[in-house]
């Protein structure tokens, strides 16, 4: 599955609730974080495991792994993309906007494999916004002593022209 989000928040809480929803049906989630090439080949590190049953993979951070040539991690999934059907391996892929499109460009055949695509568009919550996002100069606040709390509240009652 693709799991498509546009907010770290969004997909920080997608994630958790479909653990969480793991858990109460018997399974378990093995997160698969890749922090750069070395580290991109997302078979070799599911095929390395002793045990697959009821687990669900969350992968992220394809575009860390993509390597001088920007296309790495994706030409793996790409190369390996019959394992994870004959293996039955059940992984969600976490994907920004840009890895999704990355994706279809560097990897098409596993592109053309996927199951479900979801996407979480949502914009994250007010309370997620950092208070210091809302002070950085361009957000319409620099000249302002409204504080966050008020400023929160505008955004959400007043008509936006």
């Amino acid at each position: 599955m693709l799991a498509v989000y546009s907010s770290e928040y969004v997909r920080a809480d997608a994630d958790i609730a479909l653990e969480n929803r793991l858990h109460n049906l018997g399974q378990s989630a093995y997160h698969i974080k890749i922090k750069n090439q070395e580290g991109a080949d997302v078979s070799l590190q599911i095929s390395e495991l002793a045990n697959l049953d009821n687990v669900v993979f969350f992968v992220e951070g394809l575009r860390w792994g993509a390597g001088k040539d920007a296309c790495y991690a994706y030409q793996t999934l790409n190369n390996h993309r019959e394992f994870f059907i004959e293996n039955q391996i059940r992984v969600v892929f976490w994907l920004t906007e840009k890895e999704a499109i990355d994706l279809a460009h560097y990897a098409p055949d596993y592109w053309s494999f996927r199951h479900r695509v979801i996407e979480f568009v949502d914009s994250p919550k007010p309370d997620q916004i950092s208070p210091t996002f809302w002070n950085r100069p361009g957000n319409g606040r620099e000249s302002s002593p409204i504080p966050l709390r008020i400023w929160t509240q505008r955004l959400h009652c007043e008509p936006l022209y």
